[in-house]
């Protein structure tokens, strides 16, 4: 599997597991996609276009270079990124 694959499947199943009632279903619903469209994505069988990208990012709040392995540090936030760089923390600590 791919970085991006193992990061989606692993953002799914926490906010499947943190919140009550959350089905793959529901998700791909707020992001504006089909369930098969997801579960494609799931399991390498679909590659995601650009403004998918973005719609994961967005819905999970990761960076899209860490939803795409280029970096380890989710945080969209850039500050928190340098951080995290600089001195080898992670954006919990912070």
């Amino acid at each position: 599997m791919t970085i991006f694959c193992d990061r989606l499947n692993s953002l799914v199943e926490e906010r499947i597991n943190t919140n009550n009632g959350m089905t793959k279903e529901k998700i791909a619903e707020s992001i504006g996609i089909t369930a098969s469209a997801l579960s494609n994505y799931l399991s390498e069988t679909r590659t995601p276009r650009a403004d998918t990208l973005i719609m994961f990012a967005k819905y999970f709040k990761v960076s899209l270079d860490y939803l795409m392995g280029l970096s380890d540090i989710p945080s969209v936030d850039i500050y928190i990124q340098q951080i995290c760089e600089q001195t080898g923390l992670s954006p919990e600590s912070i």
